[in-house]
């Protein structure tokens, strides 16, 4: 993370540090810039800038959605602790914007969403016995064929006879089976 101004000085450490870090993160991910360059923080060179001017252009931010996240970052971020935007706020805001973008965001029909998290390129078709959905067939059996094959997201054994295979398990909705004690 980065370090909070205040906390170098006072060797406080709370929230408002987290927030801060939080800040600079978001407007280093907004600008593309490192957080400390040619004796400025990221903060230094975005405030008091348009976003137009400082979001990176490769990545395409739409200004509406990138002036909210330099406001979000610019008041995370601030030097001064008292000033500084609280996380709890920037999170709503940030989570405001991820759910207008979802409203937006029209999926092609044609499109797979679920692919193996192993080749990338098929369409996951089998359920590990822990309920996630993570291979299609044939990467299966590549991780079935390693040593002590773990599920990728909760890292619970896999084995063979608990494996339930399907075209259509990329389609399904996602879901984890509770472990049973």
């Amino acid at each position: 993370g980065f370090i909070d101004p205040n906390y170098m000085q006072t060797g406080h450490y709370d929230a408002a540090s987290d927030a801060y870090s939080l800040g600079v993160t978001v407007l280093m991910l907004l600008t593309g810039w490192p957080a400390f360059e040619a004796g400025n923080t990221v903060f230094d060179r975005c405030d008091g800038e348009d976003a137009t001017r400082v979001a990176d252009r490769v990545a395409g931010w739409p200004p509406e959605k990138a002036a909210e996240v330099l406001r979000v970052g610019l008041g995370l971020a601030e030097p001064r602790r008292r000033a500084r935007m609280q996380v709890s706020d920037a999170l709503a805001a940030l989570s405001r914007l991820v759910d207008a973008e979802a409203a937006d965001a029209v999926a092609p029909a044609n499109v797979v969403e679920r692919e193996c998290l192993l080749c990338m390129g098929a369409p996951k078709a089998t359920r590990l016995g822990c309920g996630h959905s993570t291979y299609c067939r044939p990467c299966l059996q590549l991780a079935l064929s390693r040593p002590n094959p773990a599920c990728p997201y909760c890292r619970r054994p896999v084995v063979r006879h608990a494996v339930v295979e399907g075209d259509d398990i990329a389609q399904q909705n996602t879901f984890v089976m509770p472990i049973q004690r």
